[in-house]
């Protein structure tokens, strides 16, 4: 696929050499070349190698993105419910159900803005401190890397909300906990292929009854426990990959290798969707935050080999 293997064995060092705690710096733009580095062509290699299971990457598509920096993202088809592999597809305009748009996510954000937020948690303490430069140097390692959701808005979510993975499994959580309440509701119509929903509506083709599909999407976003992004594209065809997914843990094995027959990766799951729900407001959650990033990064380290 990408020739890109000699610089992501070069980041899987680098990350291996932070995680025994040696004093390496990993963000160089000779890495990325102009990429936003989870969206890089290095990147989509350590996906395709990562996600050979469940996600049949294919090639990326390039796009360009609203910053200076180009991203990488693709797109693909699940038809059948619990279907083992999705699809990478090529690019198709319009996004019918059972279609879905992933790009990369830093899964711990430790970049600059949120390493000073947190800092004002340490107070002098030069262990803590340690630890937060640690988590820093992680934020563009490889095994920090994910591949997210895009349709609907779900990586805008988690962004807005100090692009916290816990925060999102918590969500989702409460999320699928609606979606059994209100399942058989919402009549998934393989015919509708919806474009786009802003201010003035919704903008769609195929569509027998737009009213009807503007109320499902309404009802959705109501019942979305924040993790749709309201006014974004494709709102449905995120709700309805999230219903064949149908809980987060699920989702964390799919996305972040994390399965449920592992008792490890059960209890970080377990823990993140605990934390979640709390906002990072002192020195005690800042530890605890920082301790599931270290433990998902060495997860991941175990995985890649």
């Amino acid at each position: 696929m990408f020739r890109n293997m000699g610089k992501l064995d070069e980041l899987i060092d680098k990350s291996n050499d932070i995680l025994m705690l040696l004093d390496v710096e990993i963000v160089d733009n000779d890495y990325f070349k102009d990429y936003e580095p989870d969206s890089s062509k290095a990147a989509w290699k350590y996906y395709e190698i990562m996600y050979k299971d469940t996600i049949n990457i294919k090639a990326s598509i390039e796009r360009k993105g609203g910053g200076k920096y180009r991203r990488e993202r693709g797109y693909f088809k699940y038809e059948k419910e619990n279907n083992k592999v999705i699809e990478q597809i090529p690019e198709q305009g319009y996004l019918e159900i059972g279609k879905i748009s992933l790009a990369g996510d830093c899964v711990f954000n430790f970049n600059e803005k949120k390493f000073n937020i947190f800092k004002k948690f340490v107070k002098g303490d030069i262990e803590l401190l340690g630890k937060l430069l640690y988590c820093h140097k992680m934020h563009h390692s490889p095994y920090n890397f994910a591949l997210i959701p895009v349709s609907g808005g779900m990586n805008n979510k988690k962004g807005s909300h100090n692009d916290r993975p816990d925060w999102l499994l918590y969500s989702l959580s409460k999320f699928c906990e609606t979606l059994e309440e209100k399942r058989g509701e919402i009549v998934y119509n393989k015919d509708c292929i919806i474009a786009d929903i802003d201010k003035d509506g919704i903008r769609a083709k195929d569509i027998s009854n737009k009213d009807d599909v503007k109320d499902q999407i309404y009802n959705m976003q109501q019942s979305g426990y924040e993790i749709m992004q309201k006014n974004h594209y494709t709102p449905i065809n995120l709700y309805h990959f999230l219903a064949q997914i149908k809980t987060a843990e699920a989702y964390a094995d799919l996305f972040y290798h994390l399965t449920q027959d592992n008792k490890d990766e059960k209890k970080l799951v377990c823990d993140m969707i605990a934390l979640g729900k709390k906002p990072i407001d002192g020195r005690d959650k800042l530890i605890a935050y920082m301790d599931l990033a270290v433990r998902y990064w060495e997860i991941q380290r175990k995985k890649y080999r």
